[in-house]
């Protein structure tokens, strides 16, 4: 009989066929014919193309609507009948996108869709789906129609993905075939079923992966929902293993790998959910002290806790057998990057930092896991290096690191029973050996800590006493040899010392003078100028030049002035020693800070920031405070005149309004740089340091707006200048000369302008540099 005819009957059957039949045999038996006929291609009667243009995806749709009308699920009786439609629906459209339109238009796909989801809904949450092996086929079968109808063709898969598909079949997925399950299964089960529900997870997860992509583009199909659907896989590679007594070698060997690929597809999707959807991570989050509220009682965030720290590889695996041992490794790498993120989410810090007095160390079980990780790192490394667990440590350090970003959080890490700032100063942790991804992570942790004590005396103590300038000095971060590949962590490494010499002059000292503690004696400092000068990343420059700055704001301050006398003459002297001693290294700093590299350093952060008004005015401070000494002023009017200036007091720019955004003053500790003003007309690419004075004062013709602060100091600078310069002569006589050309016209009209406030004030300022200038 031809596929035509076979058709032909079909139609017969469907139009007797009522939903209160008592047999379907024949329905049975003409579409297992028909789906026979299907599962051959490339005929010479090309039978898809044929029976396709044909009624015969309405008539499968019909019919298999007829089957379920009293009941969503299948009676015993109608699971065969139902089986063999599928099985058409699955052929006819397999490789054939016309045919695949045909039975959407039909709507056969969402016929299918609603008889998985009866099977999902019959299943409570965390059980098995217990159902006889026919139906096993059917559920299979069903999901073999989806994929075969989505493969490639993106109409099907949207109209799945509007029925939230991806989700309600990973559901159904997970209750066929659960983790190891088939290691307690009663042995009466047969081979079969189990390969039938091992065929239909791994169907699942292709229709999940095909969904993913529409379009060429990728749409997230699964939410939180599914989080206590595939978490669990990861149970199963946790030790103690639950091994089966009852199993061929054939069969441990195909139900362990199914686990082991369920596994990876897990850890693929975790990974994926928590970078792409903010749900999930604060879900995860949520989950870990709620996890019944949150997750049906899967503790999915504390079982990828547990899956990253013991984790370990299946005892059935053969020890030659380095591929899967090398998945597992890279599971475990994504299932880090999940902790991280959902730490590294803003609203998860509370949920995750419980302030609870529970009896637990501060932050409760999950900082206290972390900063164990972080330990147990130390000490194995410092004992027996090859138990050291560096992903451990790399999680810890990432994850805490975005959890000390709130002072409280801070002082609580800092102080006791966790005292981590000896700790993350150890050479473990901190040394040239020390692999450059927990460097990462460390010296991440530390900037957060050490932004934290430009706010937090206690924490500032904390992180000086442990003399971390001189430690990361030592780890060898900014040796030449590192930048390759190392400029993220530079930058960090630059970023706790910017914050540390930040008004305290301790770490000034550490940061400034040369100790024996490092290599050839050469300071922090002049490491960071040398990484400053040989690097090609603004970034890198910029803010390694501000660690200068805040050395010289720090040097600068009269923090040490005795605010009282002292009874005690004993208390006296020692203060009177200390204070001595302090002087002394202030004023060895101050000789070592007053070079040209120095000088002309801050003129190139000047130079390059003129979108950056904060950091301008940082540069301008610190060069007026070099200028305040004789023998600096030389080394700024050099560096200021290096190089010919523009005729900037003389150019023609457009006269715009300045901008209306609000402009703060200098911030020193400031961790990222500021935006961008970007209403008016680009700035030249790099000004000189001169033209760049002139921009500022002018205030007008480019798209940064420089508060009169800003402008306050310049004048300040140029008062410096003039006061300790007024006698210069020779080469430094002819750079104060075209200074004094290039300022007069543009202080000259400041300075007429007049006005109140503190336009005034400026005008005031204005005539005095112009003065001083010119005299």
């Amino acid at each position: 009989m031809s596929a035509l005819q076979l058709q032909t009957q079909l139609d017969d059957v469907a139009a007797k066929l009522t939903a209160n039949s008592q047999s379907y045999s024949e329905v049975e038996s003409l579409a297992q014919s028909i789906a026979d006929v299907l599962r051959v291609q490339d005929t010479p009667e090309d039978n898809h193309t044929v029976l396709g243009k044909t009624p015969l995806p309405q008539t499968i749709t019909s019919l298999l609507n007829t089957l379920l009308f009293n009941s969503p699920v299948p009676t015993d009786d109608q699971a065969p009948a139902v089986l063999q439609l599928l099985r058409v629906g699955a052929n006819l459209c397999l490789d054939h996108d016309e045919n695949r339109g045909y039975l959407l238009d039909a709507g056969f796909p969402h016929a299918v869709m609603a008889l998985l989801e009866a099977y999902t809904n019959t299943i409570p949450i965390g059980s098995i789906l217990d159902v006889s092996l026919v139906h096993l086929k059917v559920a299979r079968t069903a999901i073999g129609v989806l994929l075969n109808a989505s493969l490639g063709f993106d109409p099907v898969k949207v109209q799945l993905n509007s029925q939230d598909a991806g989700t309600k079949v990973l559901r159904l997925a997970t209750a066929a075939y659960p983790s190891a399950a088939w290691v307690n299964a009663d042995r009466d089960a047969s081979s079969e079923e189990w390969a039938t529900r091992q065929g239909l997870s791994s169907w699942v997860w292709r229709l999940i992966s095909e969904l993913k992509e529409v379009d060429e583009d990728a749409v997230q199909i699964l939410g939180p929902s599914a989080l206590p659907l595939f978490i669990p896989y990861f149970k199963q590679y946790i030790p103690p293993f639950q091994l089966p007594s009852n199993s061929s070698n054939t069969d441990l060997s195909t139900f362990e790998q199914s686990d082991f690929d369920l596994l990876e597809e897990s850890s693929t999707l975790i990974e994926s959910l928590a970078l792409d959807v903010d749900e999930v991570r604060t879900s995860l989050a949520r989950g870990l002290s709620s996890p019944k509220e949150e997750h049906h009682g899967v503790p999915c965030l504390s079982i990828l806790l547990d899956f990253v720290e013991y984790g370990e590889y299946h005892p059935l695996w053969s020890t030659t057998d380095s591929r899967r041992r090398k998945s597992l490794d890279t599971c475990k790498a994504a299932v880090i990057k999940v902790i991280v993120e959902v730490a590294g989410e803003e609203g998860n810090v509370d949920v995750l930092w419980d302030g609870s007095n529970s009896g637990h160390s501060p932050g409760g079980l999950f900082v206290q896991k972390l900063v164990g990780w972080l330990k147990s790192y130390v000490d194995a490394a410092s004992s027996d290096p090859a138990r050291s667990r560096d992903d451990l440590a790399i999680c810890a350090s990432l994850s805490l690191g975005n959890l000390a970003r709130q002072e409280q959080h801070a002082i609580a890490l800092l102080s006791p029973p966790y005292s981590l700032a000896e700790l993350l100063a150890s050479k473990p942790l901190l040394s040239p050996e020390t692999d450059i991804r927990l460097k990462h992570g460390v010296l991440g942790l530390l900037r957060h800590l050490a932004q934290a004590a430009t706010r937090s005396q206690v924490v500032q103590q904390h992180l000086t006493s442990a003399g971390l300038v001189t430690r990361i000095a030592a780890s060898g971060i900014w040796d030449q040899k590192t930048d390759a590949m190392a400029e993220v962590v530079q930058v960090s490494a630059i970023g706790v010392v910017k914050f540390l010499c930040n008004a305290n002059i301790e770490n000034t000292f550490n940061a400034v003078l040369p100790t024996l503690e490092l290599e050839g004696s050469v300071s922090p400092l002049k490491r960071i100028l040398s990484l400053v000068k040989r690097s090609e990343s603004v970034h890198v420059k910029s803010e390694g030049t501000r660690v200068l700055v805040n050395a010289i704001r720090s040097l600068w301050s009269n923090e040490d002035t005795p605010a009282s006398p002292v009874v005690s003459p004993i208390i006296n002297s020692v203060n009177s020693d200390n204070l001595f001693e302090k002087g002394k290294k202030r004023q060895d700093c101050i000789k070592l800070i007053m070079t040209q590299e120095c000088a002309s350093a801050l003129t190139s952060l000047l130079a390059r920031s003129g979108k950056f008004p904060s950091l301008v005015n940082e540069a301008v401070v610190a060069l007026s405070l070099m200028a305040s000494q004789r023998v600096g002023a030389p080394l700024v009017l050099k560096a200021v005149a290096a190089s010919p200036a523009h005729d900037m007091a003389s150019s023609t720019v457009p006269n715009i309004p300045p901008s209306s955004s609000n402009s703060t003053g200098s911030e020193a500790s400031s961790p990222v740089l500021p935006t961008p003003i970007q209403n008016r007309i680009p700035l030249p690419p790099q000004p000189h340091p001169l033209d760049m004075l002139i921009i500022v004062l002018e205030d007008s013709g480019t798209p940064t707006h420089y508060p009169i602060e800003v402008r306050l100091n310049v004048c300040s600078l140029l008062v410096q200048i003039g006061k300790n310069m007024r006698d210069a002569s020779g080469e430094a006589g002819e750079k104060l000369g075209r200074l004094r050309e290039t300022v007069r016209p543009v202080l000259e009209r400041i300075g007429a302008a007049g006005g109140e406030g503190k336009q005034l004030l400026l005008a005031s300022s204005a005539k005095k540099a112009l003065q001083l200038v010119s005299s």
